[in-house]
């Protein structure tokens, strides 16, 4: 058989290189993706088998999120996390449950009068979030989502069940990556309220830092609603074939995008090498010293700027009082504060790396000074006056020993940090529960 006079299989001959060049670069771009560089942006099911592409403009941690009337953004249900930490093999994914939350049991709107019913609301720390990208650098730890049974709202679960044995928990987890306190404030009114919660645990701080000063959270927060606007066909979308190969988004990450997929498995960490970290912290920019002078310079205008912060506190515990929930607030765990644990050598070059910037950052005097100076006191005395719990992470693990590995990043955490994040928020909860016999009225 000839095509046109010529040999059908010189033709075979001719198109087989090519067709081998193409099967094996997608083979090898798909091995890069996914096994190397561990970040898969092709294609996730949401939950509901609806398809859509993950574009390398957007990051995964908008994707987990989905516009919201009340207060901007929200968990997008069927969200499955790219990465699940898992302690234990046998754990679940993190998938976002249906109506927002992360649990271990399926979450009803009605309570059972036998449990006890408690949320857990915060930003990515809360949620469950392994180390920022960027500071791996200096160590790498797990990244992505930890399980619920690692989670701090999971390991919370745990402590209450294991002093509470003849009492039934719900520990749900309805934080939210990048969550501000006033958004929990407005997700308790939107949602949490018709769950009927017994309590809410709030764990925040470190979102809020940069609005605390401004003064502003709630306009400030506005200003997002068009990347979530800009995200709802991204959900729905159905790439053209070409996109969705692997070959392409190998291409289109590295060449297109500048983003060295190698950078990943390749490139020298130069961890624990302190010439080499200092080279690369100054390439970040230089070190900036935010001294105290400077804060003190500063401190009437972030005192004034705090106000809103504290205003809605103050709303927020007298809708829950007025509803018959009880309330704890935790300001979370911040390695850039004064008053801290003993930082090991890691956690200080974790410190260092973060004080490296190209611009000068007024946020970082409120996270290294006014937090200590002013917001803790200002919350312990609302705390007493008001009634509601409260815990400052920071100065509950001032003993910790030095070598104790808790911070992974400026605020997330190690498995053993969610663990005593976990214990000191159980401490608080077990006075509630016995304060108010919950654990009696429930049996």
């Amino acid at each position: 058989m000839k095509f046109l006079d010529i040999p059908i299989k010189y033709i075979i001959f001719a198109f087989l290189p090519t067709v081998l060049f193409v099967v094996g670069f997608e083979m090898i771009s798909y091995v890069l993706i996914r096994y190397v560089d561990g970040y898969d942006w092709y294609k996730k099911a949401n939950g509901h088998g609806q398809i859509y592409f993950l574009s390398s403009e957007q990051s995964e941690y908008s994707y987990n999120r989905i516009l919201s009337g009340y207060r901007v953004a929200k968990n997008r249900p069927g969200h499955k996390f790219v990465r699940t930490i898992k302690t234990n093999p046998d754990q679940p994914d993190v998938v976002i449950d249906n109506n927002g939350f992360i649990a271990d049991v399926p979450v009803k709107r009605e309570r059972s009068i036998d449990k006890i019913r408690v949320f857990v609301t915060g930003g990515s720390t809360a949620l469950g979030a392994g180390q920022n990208d960027k500071y791996d650098i200096v160590k790498q730890y797990p990244q992505g989502v930890y399980s619920y049974s690692s989670s701090i709202p999971g390991r919370i679960r745990d402590f209450l069940i294991q002093s509470f044995p003849d009492t039934d928990f719900e520990v749900i987890n309805a934080s939210m990556m990048g969550n501000k306190f006033h958004q929990s404030f407005l997700h308790y009114i939107e949602q949490l309220s018709r769950f009927s919660p017994d309590i809410i645990v709030n764990i925040d701080g470190q979102n809020d830092a940069g609005s605390m000063w401004r003064g502003n959270p709630y306009e400030e927060l506005e200003g997002e609603l068009p990347k979530y606007i800009e995200l709802l066909p991204l959900y729905r979308e159905k790439p053209l074939f070409l996109r969705r190969t692997y070959s392409y988004q190998f291409l289109y990450r590295t060449y297109f995008k500048g983003n060295d997929i190698f950078d990943f498995y390749f490139t020298d960490k130069h961890q624990g090498d302190s010439e080499s970290l200092k080279e690369i912290f100054n390439k970040r920019g230089p070190f900036r010293e935010y001294s105290i002078d400077e804060y003190i310079r500063h401190e009437n205008y972030f005192v004034s700027g705090f106000q809103p912060f504290l205003q809605i506190l103050r709303q927020y515990y007298a809708t829950l009082e007025s509803d018959g929930v009880k309330f704890v607030f935790m300001l979370q765990p911040m390695l850039q504060r004064s008053i801290n644990k003993p930082l090991n050598v890691t956690e200080q070059n974790l410190f260092t790396y973060r004080m490296h910037s190209a611009k000068y950052d007024t946020t970082k005097l409120v996270e290294r000074f006014f937090i200590d100076r002013h917001l803790s006191p200002l919350i312990q005395a609302e705390s007493e006056r008001s009634g509601f719990g409260f815990i400052d992470a920071n100065r509950e693990i001032v003993d910790l020993p030095e070598e104790l590995e808790f911070y992974t990043d400026y605020c997330h955490l190690t498995p053993e940090g969610n663990n005593i994040v976990a214990q000191l928020v159980f401490r608080e909860l077990e006075l509630i529960i016995r304060d108010e016999n919950m654990h009696l009225n429930s049996q």
